[in-house]
């Protein structure tokens, strides 16, 4: 709790002055008292073993809760389902408090959601040796793997128009089929009028992650 309360205001030569008295009441220190991971449905059964997904997690018991590295490995988890196709999974930390023995019980519930494979794949603007490339290394009827598709703009930038970036392309989630449809069009990727200056250089061989959530639900394009 922190209480703030000012004690002097004043104006001195044309500058406004003021002084603050700052009270902070740290309150107890809170430790961890377990970590478990659950399926939001019952019965259900987990994607990957409870004890890989666990250790995902910084967090054990006794330590000091944080707050951040409950963030971290629920993200890490994220990105494990999202490899394998899960890119609806919902993981949500809840957090159970134990006041008389200043503990605090953290359990990651679960809603892991269809798997999804690569559906069409359309690349506009792009010559035939960087479809060729971008074909073997993802095929429809695959399972959806997101980081494949930034590894590719990672690897073989040098086939790519300047300033291609992953995160200009489309990708269409149809929860029907349980497939991704994507587009890459490389057809208004801006020219260069001179040389890359050494930033922009620097920067085609960055990795641009596009958040799972915000693929879109719709109809498979043409």
């Amino acid at each position: 709790m922190v209480d703030v309360q000012p004690l002097e205001d004043r104006v001195q030569g044309g500058v406004r002055h003021v002084s603050l008295r700052i009270r902070i009441d740290t309150g107890p220190q809170y430790r961890i008292a377990e970590v478990r991971i659950l399926n939001v449905n019952p019965g259900g059964k987990l994607v990957f073993p409870s004890e890989r997904l666990r250790h995902l997690i910084p967090l054990g018991p006794g330590d000091i809760v944080n707050v951040e590295k409950a963030g971290q490995g629920v993200e890490a988890i994220d990105q494990l389902y999202a490899s394998r196709g899960y890119i609806d999974l919902q993981a949500t930390p809840d957090f159970q408090i134990d006041g008389q023995q200043n503990r605090i019980s953290l359990f990651v519930m679960l809603d892991q959601g269809q798997q999804y494979r690569v559906g069409k794949i359309v690349a506009l603007g792009f010559g035939p040796a960087g479809l060729s490339m971008l074909k073997s290394k993802i095929k429809s009827g695959d399972i959806f793997d997101w980081n494949a598709v930034r590894d590719f703009y990672s690897g073989y930038q040098w086939l790519m128009p300047a300033r291609a970036s992953v995160s200009d392309d489309r990708v269409t989630k149809n929860a029907k089929t349980g497939t991704v449809d994507l587009l890459l069009d490389f057809r208004a990727c801006p020219k260069p009028a001179g040389p890359l200056s050494p930033a922009e250089s620097a920067g085609r061989h960055q990795t641009i992650a596009q958040p799972k959530n915000q693929l879109r639900t719709a109809e498979p394009f043409d």
